[in-house]
């Protein structure tokens, strides 16, 4: 769901989220198929700015090993992402998300790619990352990401991370 400004998250507790999903085994990699909604309508209290969310999509999951590698393969196709505001006005945001991981041993690289499309803007973003981990639970990310819309923002980022 995309938030108007100043709004969080704990303000919807009006919505419900409902999953399906099948796990099974495909050319040797676990596989989960999905298929998602998020519904509800929140006329009592409209300090979020919205009125009724109507959204379903499918998402796939498939991870294991290949060789030395682990790899995964994640994607997320929204179907229907009716948003309707408490003025009446509906905007129907429609997209996908498709992500691929490998890891080699303590090293990694991961490749994403989205599109989204609300009616009035189509917005289309690639990921490139990769990591290294220094230590148990320290690892340091480096990502790369392009967002094109009506304006083209680029940006990188270096992260120390500690996970513990």
């Amino acid at each position: 769901v995309a938030l108007p400004d100043g709004v969080s998250a704990a303000a919807l507790d009006f919505l419900t989220y409902y999953r399906a999903a099948v796990t099974t085994e495909v050319a040797g990699l676990d596989a989960i198929v999905g298929v998602y909604g998020i519904t509800g309508s929140q006329s009592q209290n409209n300090a979020t700015g919205i009125d009724s969310v109507n959204q379903l999509g499918l998402d796939v999951q498939l991870q294991g090993e290949m060789g030395d590698a682990l790899v995964g393969l994640y994607g997320v196709y929204q179907v229907r992402g009716d948003i309707t505001d408490n003025l009446g006005v509906m905007t129907a945001n429609r997209g996908y998300f498709i992500m691929g991981k490998a890891a080699f041993g303590h090293a990694g690289v991961c490749l994403g790619l989205a599109s989204s499309d609300d009616g009035a803007a189509n917005t289309k973003s690639s990921i490139f990352a990769v990591w290294y981990s220094l230590a148990q639970n320290f690892e340091i990310d480096m990502a790369y990401e392009s967002n094109t819309s009506a304006n083209t923002n680029e940006t990188s980022t270096l992260l120390l991370e500690y996970v513990y």
